[in-house]
């Protein structure tokens, strides 16, 4: 069996625990771990990367969530155009800002018209089941699905500042933080229920990926 140029290729998958496997594995070699067998490329990362994510969660919004004082079911991004409005002396903490100058900055990275094909095929998949016909989609959906829907209309909603998508997306970071700074409450005072230190922080960037 040939391999592409600069690839090695194992016949013999290997077994290990994962964590251990993972830091020996390169670019073509095939691995098995409990029922599932594929092939490491470079584009899987070992776990001397992933595991210092398992206990990083959303400094920004985590932090801006507690100067806010967001309760559940509050509308934290109405919260946060209120407290970032204030005259910056009455600002008690500068992660609300700090949060809105980063939600406001699109990273140079993103390719809108990239987007807006991954929109145009999605949509076309959901129509194609039936999820999107009728007049009354959006009320036969969940909460999970209109987000996805917000997201996925047009590159537009996902503009900085007023799009639908950008600001649901918002809206979910923000419940993230929120699930985060309660289970992390929990946790101090039950560790059983919750153990940061072998579980990771909740909602990690690991778990993320």
């Amino acid at each position: 069996m040939s391999c592409p140029a600069g690839y090695t290729f194992s016949t013999k998958p290997k077994r290990a625990p994962f964590e251990d496997l993972s830091e020996t594995l390169e670019p073509g070699q095939r691995f098995q771990y409990w029922d599932y067998e594929g092939m490491w490329t470079d584009k899987h990362l070992p776990s001397s990367r992933l595991e210092p994510l398992r206990m990083i969660g959303d400094p920004l919004a985590d932090d801006a969530v507690e100067a806010l004082k967001v309760k559940k079911g509050q509308d934290a991004l109405k919260a946060l155009r209120e407290y970032i409005s204030r005259p910056e002396s009455e600002q008690e903490s500068q992660a609300p800002a700090l949060l809105m100058k980063q939600l406001m900055t699109v990273p140079e990275w993103v390719d809108w018209e990239q987007v807006r094909r991954g929109q145009e095929v999605y949509c076309k998949v959901l129509n194609s089941t039936g999820y999107l016909a009728g007049d009354r989609a959006r009320e036969r959906v969940f909460e999970t699905a209109q987000f996805v829907l917000d997201v996925s209309q047009s590159v537009k909603d996902l503009q900085p500042g007023t799009g639908l998508g950008w600001e649901s997306i918002i809206q979910v970071r923000f419940l993230h933080a929120g699930v985060r700074a309660r289970l992390t409450k929990i946790s101090r005072a039950h560790s059983k229920y919750y153990n940061i230190e072998e579980h990771g922080v909740p909602i990690n960037q690991e778990d993320l990926l």
